[in-house]
């Protein structure tokens, strides 16, 4: 019974430790530098499916609580909403995503049906000008709208 909850949570670190370093990888972060001459996303991504096929051939019924455990626990440390100083992976994502999609853009693929307003407002008081600022809001419908506050 000791050796299988040990199997258990051994393997799903593991496997938690290989998507981890899957995710670093395909998130495109600065920061994640494998010294492991042979790395392989692909491979990491293998390893952690490996780990969970493993848990689940070696006992089903520990494995299925052993990965609600640790999804509960994953739940609790996301509701804490605890504030650090390191970013998650869900920005370097999200920043990889807009970036890739952002250098797919061609500027000589721009059409008239999918024209977009961008506009640049200067204003000296932007409280006073509030009534001009909603009116350029409501006309960009999707497109840039920069706002710059003239301080002199």
């Amino acid at each position: 019974l000791m050796a299988t909850i040990t199997t258990m949570f051994f393997l799903i670190s593991y496997g938690i430790v290989n998507f981890a370093t899957f995710a670093q990888k395909i998130a495109g972060s600065p920061q994640f530098r494998p010294r492991f001459k042979f790395y392989n996303a692909w491979l990491s991504l293998f390893g952690a499916l490996l780990c969970l096929v493993t848990m689940f051939a070696v006992a089903p019924i520990f494995a299925l609580v052993a990965c609600i455990l640790c999804c509960g626990l994953f739940i609790w440390i996301y509701l804490l909403n605890i504030e650090t100083d390191w970013g998650d992976i869900s920005q370097a994502i999200m920043y990889h995503q807009v970036r890739k999609y952002l250098l797919r853009l061609d500027v000589r693929k721009e059409t008239i049906k999918y024209w977009r307003p961008n506009i640049l407002y200067l204003c000296s008081n932007p409280t006073q000008d509030i009534n001009l600022i909603e009116v350029f809001n409501n006309l960009k419908k999707g497109g840039v709208y920069i706002l710059g506050h003239i301080v002199y």
